[in-house]
């Protein structure tokens, strides 16, 4: 018996500077940021902006990405949840010096190299009121010429505080009450931070 090994190259071609540089918001449609109460100021990453280059020539040119501020999203997020997430005040956070703000626009720049940026705020804790939960809703605006993902240009970033016993508990085994006798029990129960 013999037994004879072969290649066969590969006839895909190779793509060169072909196909579109595309921007997407990596957590689309939605990020949940949960905190334990803390009063000092917190580095926060509300969503990730993405640069899919089809080459590596294409990933060295910068490109300048502006988000616009949508409240529309936490509207709709609420309505479809049941939610009652309020827009982030300007007073409790800061946008990282690296982002400018315009109005309702925010100008987020990947560098030579960059295929992703952070948007990163400071969060003030010590301004926070429990009695809330806030978001803030992006939408790719411009991405300077380039291709806009469109499953993936909104994103609504959902900030809420909880308490630390938050949480889906799992109760197996038998419940001895004094006056009514033993029980078996197997459930799942769910405890939720019902308010400040």
């Amino acid at each position: 018996l013999i037994s004879l090994p072969s290649c066969i190259k590969d006839a895909a071609p190779d793509l060169g500077d072909r196909g579109p540089t595309i921007l997407k918001l990596l957590e689309s449609p939605e990020k949940k940021i949960f905190f334990e109460p803390f009063t000092n100021l917190k580095d926060v990453s509300l969503f990730s902006l993405r640069k899919d280059a089809p080459s590596n020539s294409e990933l060295k040119l910068p490109t300048t990405v502006k988000v616009k501020l949508n409240p529309t999203l936490i509207t709709d997020y609420n309505t479809a949840a049941g939610e009652t997430f309020e827009v982030l005040p300007d007073s409790l956070f800061t946008v990282d010096p690296s982002i400018t703000k315009s109005g309702q626009t925010y100008t987020m720049t990947l560098n030579s190299g960059d295929f992703a940026k952070d948007f990163m705020i400071k969060l003030n804790g010590a301004k926070w009121d429990l009695a809330h939960k806030y978001a803030l809703g992006f939408t790719i605006d411009d991405a300077s010429g380039k291709l806009i993902s469109a499953d993936k240009r909104d994103v609504v970033a959902l900030i809420s505080i909880k308490n630390q016993w938050h949480g889906t508990y799992h109760s197996q085994g038998v419940f001895h009450h004094p006056v009514n006798g033993d029980r078996t029990i197997d459930e799942v129960k769910e405890l939720v931070t019902a308010g400040a």
